[in-house]
C-alpha cells in the first residue's frame, strides 16, 4: 500500500523541571521532508545523564534508518537492527560519570505493510481513529501497570502510588547479570485516511486523559491547532513533556491479506497483531544514587510476583489480552469453553516445545461459537452408533502446534468406538490460531469436547399409520444435512471500511509518501 502523511507536528517542554531529559527524532516542531518514522525518548531521571541517553538513542535510530527503503515492508528484524545500533551507541557514550544512564523509547514507522509501533518503558503511543476512538495504545512497562493488570490496585490508585515512577524496562547498558530490555511491537495493517498516531513521554499524560486526547483529535481543527491544544495542557506538567502528532493524508492500495493457514507471526489485514511480547526487565526510579544498585533486583522480584498473580487471574478467567472484549464476547464466555488449555505433565512433549500455561491460549478463528458451528457442519453420525442409540460427549486431548495445525489427537474420555473415531477425524481437520508465550507462537496441549446427540424422532400422528423405519428418511435426512458441508473453516469477521469519509475543510500540507 501507499501511505501519504500530513505535515507532522511536535513539541517539547520543560514543565516544572530545570533540565530537559526528553528527546525526539526528528528534533523539530515542524520537520520538513522528514522520513516516515518518529521517535520519542524520556531519559531516566534517577540515573546519571538521562538527557545523554535519550538524545543518543534518538540520534542512533535516525542514523540507523537513514537509508531505509520505506516502499518495502518494515519488519521486526529491521527494528531489532536499529535497536541494536542504539544499544551500541549508548555503550560507546558510557563513561564513569554517566554509567547507568537509561531512557524509555517509543518508535513509529509507516511502511508498505502499515504502521509499525514499538516501545520500551512508560512513554506511550496511541493510534486514534476519529469517530471510532483509540484503536490501539501501548501498555506501560511499569510496576504500577503490572499491579493494575493483576488486580492488586485500581487505575485510580496507580496515579498516586508511591512507586508510580518505577519502570520495568529501559534502554540502558546492562550491568552484571542484566540482559537488554526488548520492545513490545505491533503492526497495524488497517491504516486509513484521517488516522492519527500520537507518541509522548509520560509527562504529557499527567495532564492529558485518553478521553481528552480523543476529543482533541476528533475536533474540526488543523493538526497544528490540535498539537498546540495538547501542548497547552501539558506545559505546566511536573515533568518534561514531549510529543509527536502525525496524521494519515491518504492510503492507496491494500496491505496483503494473510489467511489463517499462513505464518502465525504474520499480521492479517484489519487486525492489530502483537508480534513481540518480551519479558526482560530493568528499572527506572527517582531515588538517591546510593539505592540504585539494589533497585533493579527489588523491581525484578516484585514484578515476578505480580506476573505470577496476573498469570493466575488471566488463566482462571481464560481471557486473552490481545484486544478489549465486547459485551457480547463476555456473555458468550458465560458458558463453558469448548476448547480448554490442558495443564498437566507435558514431559513427553518436550521435543515439540509444548507450553503448559501460555500467555495467550490457542483459539479458533471466530471463537467457540464458530468452532461449534464448524464441528456441527462437518460431524457425521456413525450408522452403528445410531442403531445402538449411542450418544454423549467425547473429550479429546490434542496438541495445537505453533503453526496452528492439530496433531497427537487422543481420546481422553470416550463414548463409543465409532463416535470416538469420528471425534478424532473432526479434530484433525481443524486449524487454530496458536498459543502465544513470550511473544512467540508455541505448541500447547488442549482438551476439546465434541457432543454427539441423536436427532429427536417426530411425534406419532393422531391417526393410525404404518410405523416409521428408524433407519430410513428421518435419520438419513439428518445425516445428509451434515455431509453436505464444504468442510471449510469459517473465516474471521472483517470490518467493512466506510465508503465515504468526511473531508477536512482545509487540505493539510503533504510531506511524506510511502509507496509500494
Amino acid at each position: 500500500m501507499e501511505i501519504r502523511l500530513n505535515q507532522p507536528y511536535s513539541f517539547t517542554q520543560l514543565g516544572q523541571r530545570g533540565n530537559q531529559e526528553d528527546a525526539r527524532y526528528p528534533d523539530s516542531d515542524e520537520p520538513k521532508g522528514a522520513k516516515p518514522f518518529f521517535v520519542v525518548c524520556d531519559g531516566v531521571g534517577g540515573s546519571n545523564k538521562g538527557e545523554v541517553a535519550s538524545r543518543t538513542v534518538c540520534d542512533a535510530f535516525g542514523q540507523a534508518l537513514s537509508n531505509t527503503d520505506w516502499s518495502k515492508e518494515f519488519t521486526i528484524r529491521d527494528f531489532e537492527k536499529a535497536l541494536d545500533f542504539a544499544f551500541s551507541a549508548l555503550e560507546e557514550k558510557t563513561t564513569p560519570e554517566n554509567k547507568g544512564m537509561a531512557t524509555t523509547l517509543t518508535f513509529v514507522a509507516f511502511h508498505k505493510g502499515g504502521c509499525f509501533i514499538a516501545h520500551i518503558g512508560d512513554s506511550r503511543v496511541y493510534y486514534v481513529r476519529p469517530g471510532e476512538g483509540i484503536v490501539y495504545k501501548t501498555e506501560d512497562h511499569s510496576l504500577v501497570n503490572a499491579l493494575v493488570r493483576a488486580g492488586v490496585i485500581t487505575q485510580e490508585e496507580a496515579a498516586t502510588h508511591p512507586d508510580r515512577n518505577v519502570i520495568t524496562r529501559s534502554v540502558c547498558v546492562p550491568e552484571g547479570d542484566q540482559e537488554r530490555s526488548t520492545a513490545t511491537t505491533v503492526n497495524i495493517s488497517d491504516v486509513r485516511e484521517g488516522d492519527y498516531v500520537f507518541l509522548c513521554s509520560d509527562g504529557v499524560l499527567k495532564k492529558l486523559t485518553d478521553g481528552r486526547l480523543v476529543d482533541i483529535l476528533s475536533a474540526s481543527a488543523s493538526d497544528k491547532d490540535k498539537r498546540d491544544a495538547i501542548a497547552g495542557l501539558s506545559k505546566d506538567s511536573d515533568d518534561n513533556n514531549t510529543a509527536y502528532l502525525v496524521s494519515v493524508a491518504a492510503v492507496a492500495g491494500e496491505a496483503p491479506i494473510v489467511s489463517v493457514d499462513d505464518s502465525a507471526e504474520s499480521t492479517v489485514t484489519h487486525v492489530i497483531t502483537p508480534v513481540v511480547t518480551p519479558v526482560e526487565t530493568s528499572s527506572r526510579h527517582a531515588k538517591p544514587a546510593n539505592s540504585k544498585s539494589r533497585m533493579p533486583l527489588i523491581v525484578v522480584g516484585v514484578v515476578a510476583i505480580v506476573a505470577v498473580i496476573a498469570g493466575f487471574f488471566i488463566f482462571q478467567a481464560g481471557l486473552s489480552d490481545s484486544k478489549p472484549e465486547t459485551v457480547k464476547e463476555k456473555q458468550d464466555k458465560g458458558n463453558q469453553n469448548l476448547l480448554e488449555t490442558f495443564s498437566g505433565d507435558n514431559e513427553e512433549d518436550d521435543s515439540d516445545d509444548v507450553v503448559d500455561k501460555p500467555d495467550k491460549r490457542a483459539e479458533f478463528p471466530g471463537g467457540d461459537k464458530a468452532l461449534k458451528a464448524f464441528i456441527d457442519k462437518n460431524k457425521r453420525y456413525p450408522d452403528d452408533a445410531r442403531k445402538n442409540k449411542k450418544e454423549g460427549t467425547v473429550h479429546v486431548e490434542l496438541v495445537i502446534a505453533a503453526d496452528g495445525s492439530v496433531k497427537d489427537v487422543e481420546v481422553e474420555q470416550g463414548v463409543f468406538p465409532s463416535l470416538d473415531a469420528e471425534a478424532k477425524r473432526i479434530c484433525k481437520q481443524l486449524k487454530f490460531r496458536p498459543a502465544v508465550d513470550d511473544g512467540h507462537a508455541v505448541a500447547s496441549k488442549c482438551l476439546l469436547a465434541i457432543e454427539f446427540r441423536l436427532p429427536k424422532e417426530k411425534e406419532k400422528p393422531a391417526v393410525t399409520a404404518p410405523a416409521a423405519n428408524p433407519d430410513n428418511s428421518q435419520q438419513g435426512e439428518v445425516k445428509n444435512d451434515k455431509e453436505n458441508g464444504d468442510g471449510k473453516q469459517p473465516n474471521d469477521d472483517k470490518n467493512e471500511r466506510n465508503s465515504t469519509q468526511t473531508k477536512p475543510e482545509e487540505k493539510p500540507e503533504l510531506t511524506n509518501t510511502v509507496s509500494v
